[in-house]
């Protein structure tokens, strides 16, 4: 009886262990290749070079989205966008606003010129005059109320980065009273919100660009501008400057965007991986 028993299970682990093999076996027939997925590329487009602030911002954001999505959409700088020419910030905006450019890293100030209110708050004078104050205003929720504004340009904003605090660089006599301000040509990049801050202070606010080129170098050398309105990390100029660096008129804030018609042209998934990338970058900015 106990032989039975033996010869019988004997049997049965046999046919598991063929049945096993036979499921394990591969098939003869081939299966369907998988289609290549043709990545996507976005141009983002900004009016500076490839070695200030706003460019690693750029590089940081496009290394993000390599990574979350596996290479399907790809990230390409456009440096010095606009090319030589006044209201440089606007140009660029105005080429991301047109489907030219795809994405732009525009700075805040800019936006005001185009008819978008809602970011004028980032320019009020003497308001945010600390990078950990700057730090809070980009990661809260009223960061998304001033990005919605951007609808009205049909424009979509990711998020706002913070770049750097602006101070005043004088070229003769530092500024260190009201008095100073008056009657001065002051250096500042096209805002209508930055050209009142300094006119309340009894200066001209001036790009110094015009359809000819770079006036700034030689208005520096005639001393017919008095300072100009930049951060330590940018100030590079063709003559000795002193700083004020307890006075911050504001800080300069990045506008990560998005043309509202391409990004209507991706997918969800597309479209929550450039949020997240986009996100990232302001956090690494903040920090």
């Amino acid at each position: 009886m106990e032989r039975r028993r033996s010869s019988a299970a004997s049997i049965v682990l046999t046919a598991v262990l063929m049945a096993g093999a036979c499921s394990c076996a591969p098939s003869d027939k081939p299966g369907p290749s998988p289609t290549p997925v043709t990545p996507i590329t976005l141009r983002i487009g900004t009016d500076d070079e490839p070695d200030r602030p706003a460019t690693d911002q750029i590089n940081h954001f496009a290394a993000e989205v390599k990574r979350i999505s596996n290479d399907q959409l790809v990230i390409e700088p456009v440096w010095h966008a606009a090319g030589d020419q006044d209201n440089w910030d606007q140009a660029v905006a105005r080429l991301v606003v047109a489907g030219t450019l795809d994405m732009g890293m525009i700075p805040a100030r800019a936006w005001d010129t185009e008819g978008v209110t809602t970011l004028r708050a980032l320019q009020a004078p003497f308001l945010i005059t600390s990078n950990d104050l700057a730090g809070k205003v980009v990661t809260a929720e009223v960061a998304n109320q001033m990005l919605a504004g951007l609808d009205k340009a049909d424009i979509t904003g990711l998020a706002l980065v913070p770049e750097s605090l602006r101070e005043i660089f004088s070229f003769g006599k530092p500024f260190l009273t009201v008095r100073d301000f008056e009657g001065a040509t002051i250096r500042v990049p096209r805002s209508d919100t930055s050209s009142k801050v300094f006119k309340a202070l009894g200066a001209t606010a001036d790009d110094l660009v015009d359809a000819d080129g770079n006036k700034f170098d030689q208005a520096v050398a005639d001393g017919t501008v008095a300072a100009a309105e930049s951060s330590y990390r940018l100030a590079s100029f063709s003559a000795p400057t002193t700083a004020t660096a307890n006075l911050v008129p504001y800080p300069k804030i990045n506008s990560l965007v998005i043309n509202r018609a391409r990004f209507g042209q991706l997918s969800q998934g597309q479209q929550d991986i450039l949020r997240e990338a986009a996100i990232e970058t302001r956090d690494w900015a903040v920090k």
